[in-house]
């Protein structure tokens, strides 16, 4: 296995479940919203300081993919590789096709086989006895 790769899946699988998207529904449900008066409401009991509890959640969950994005830009940056920097920003960044053309100077195709050939060798590297 790829160092590089095991020690970001590592990071990754820290974060339990945590994505940016969690975060913005969190954040979302905690902002203030307006609605019409005219609207037939009911406030079932709450818990005490539920809102409290969501706050610090909301911000124990943006410490968390802060601190696993610094890590990652650490792993990143000690990267010699070009494929495999070609890997991360595929994998772990997000940076589109057309994103990763304009960067490394590569057509579509050519970033393809990369991050087909990265993983495999990083599939391949558990067993050296077995051919792949």
């Amino acid at each position: 296995m790829i160092p590089e790769i095991k020690e970001a899946d590592k990071i990754i699988s820290e974060l339990n479940n945590v994505n940016y998207e969690k975060i913005e529904i969190l954040k979302t449900k905690l902002e203030k919203t307006t609605s019409s008066f005219s609207d037939n409401r009911v406030d079932g009991g709450q818990r005490l300081h539920s809102r409290e509890d969501a706050l610090l959640l909301y911000a124990e969950m943006t410490k968390q993919m802060d601190d696993a994005e610094y890590k990652l830009r650490d792993i990143y940056k000690s990267i010699k590789n070009r494929d495999l920097r070609i890997y991360f920003d595929k994998v772990y960044f997000h940076l589109t096709n057309a994103n990763l053309e304009m960067k490394y100077g590569l057509t579509r195709r050519q970033i393809q086989r990369i991050i087909k050939k990265v993983k495999k060798e990083h599939q391949c590297r558990d067993d050296v006895a077995v051919k792949c």
